[in-house]
């Protein structure tokens, strides 16, 4: 925000992480496993509440970082220049920013996120429980997946731009 600059961050992880904490929720809101247990005290329903609640936060928080991601991203400054020359990701980062914009990544969020949540009250209404339950877990299965791989991305992109951009390389791995 400070440098209003998103040189460095990919796309493709704000991509992966929306669609994971999304199907995530989606997972734990239709599974049940939140069931909220509010008969026993405040704190009691706090606890039981609290996967739903985490994962709904998660899920607005990581879409609402499309906010600042595009509304910062300059094309000229968000792409590896000439001070990749010679690096072995050069020809991959180049190729990365130049075959989709962020527009389209967001775009393919949104229309993921959406047909995920028809495909959901589609489920949760004419479906049987089984069938609810099903597709929840292969929500969490895609979930896992993309949690597994959003930050390779971003690990190429940090190691293409060195000390340069929003996150350095031991920050990203850690994460």
């Amino acid at each position: 925000y400070a440098d209003k600059s998103t040189a460095g961050v990919s796309p493709w992880l704000l991509c992966f992480g929306s669609l994971y904490s999304y199907l995530a929720f989606v997972d734990v809101a239709l599974s049940g496993e939140s069931d909220f247990a509010c008969g026993s005290g405040p704190y009691r329903c706090f606890m039981s509440a609290q996967p739903f609640i985490q994962m709904l936060l998660s899920a607005v928080l990581t879409f609402a970082l499309w906010f600042w991601f595009l509304r910062y991203f300059v094309a000229t400054e968000s792409r590896p220049g000439d001070e990749l020359r010679g690096s072995p990701f050069a020809s991959l980062g180049h190729t990365c920013y130049n075959l989709v914009s962020p527009g389209v990544f967001f775009r393919v969020t949104v229309f993921s996120a959406s047909f995920v949540t028809l495909l959901a009250c589609g489920v949760t209404f004419v479906g049987s429980p089984e069938n609810v339950l099903t597709f929840a877990h292969i929500c969490g299965h895609l979930s896992a997946v993309l949690n597994a791989v959003m930050w390779i991305p971003q690990i190429i992109l940090t190691a293409i731009y060195g000390h340069r951009g929003a996150l350095s390389i031991q920050w990203v791995i850690a994460c």
